[in-house]
């Protein structure tokens, strides 16, 4: 029987315990490898890796929320997950051409249910899967 089980990634080394039996090896893992299936070496079972290499981890949200572009329009997004800088959403594709959403332009956010969960500042596109969106937020200096 195949497990999932999610596992950190520090300076390319992960710590592998065993679900089953509960042994512990401490394994390297290639550069941009996100997922890797392993054999534990005591008993046998195969284990599904999935690798994090995030500092801090995300944290896993749903809801809909009102992103606003610079041009000021409102489209629907449905927010997935958030961390410490950024935040990860849903979009329809329609939504995204119809608006010409792309990587690179400045949003907002209103959320009606939570209104401080992304703060009040403003928030870059950083990339774009289908209908899935990458943000980060943007750290103004002061003067």
């Amino acid at each position: 029987m195949q497990r999932t089980q999610i596992y950190k990634v520090i300076r390319n080394r992960m710590l592998f315990r065993c679900p089953v039996c509960k042994v512990k090896r401490s394994i390297s893992v290639p550069q941009g490898v996100r997922k890797k299936n392993l054999h534990c070496y005591k008993c046998g079972e195969m284990i599904k890796c999935m690798l994090n290499r995030r500092e801090h981890p995300r944290e896993r949200l749903s809801g809909k929320i009102i992103m606003i572009t610079s041009e000021g329009k409102e489209v629907d997004v449905f927010l997935s997950d958030k961390s410490a800088g950024g935040a990860g959403l849903d979009v329809s594709t329609a939504a995204i051409r119809k608006n010409r959403i792309a990587a690179g332009q400045e949003v907002r956010f209103r959320c009606s249910w939570s209104p401080t969960i992304l703060g009040t500042g403003s928030f870059v596109i950083v990339n774009i899967h289908g209908e899935r969106i990458g943000v980060k937020k943007i750290i103004r200096g002061r003067m």
